[in-house]
């Protein structure tokens, strides 16, 4: 039963990346429309070493990006704050440019 699933999981991979293909990072969550009023936020990163964190906020801060970071379960994630729907897309685009591999989208409560 579980090779089954495997399987399935494995041939839906596909149609799910290719929504996302043309992004040069990793998704995590689920875009956006680009009509949404609400604002979002891009994890970047979740570092043990507090310096790394610093690393990242910086360099976002450096870019011109609306930076934060929190402490959650003994590391710091970091991450961009206040993106507008329709901005999502270039938002990644610059971080992928910056570095950053990977990105998880919620929305900024």
């Amino acid at each position: 039963m579980r090779r089954f699933f495997a399987v399935i999981a494995l041939l839906c991979i596909p149609a799910f990346a290719h929504a996302h293909e043309a992004l040069p990072l990793r998704i995590i969550g689920r875009m956006p429309d680009a009509a949404s009023p609400a604002l979002y936020r891009l994890q970047v990163g979740a570092f043990l070493c507090q310096e790394n964190a610093a690393d990242a906020f910086c360099l976002l801060r450096g870019s011109g990006f609306q930076a934060a970071f929190e402490s959650f379960r003994g590391l710091t994630r970091v991450m961009v704050v206040g993106i507008p729907a329709h901005e999502i897309i270039p938002s990644l685009q610059a971080l992928a440019q910056l570095g950053f591999y990977a990105a998880i989208i919620t929305l900024n409560i």
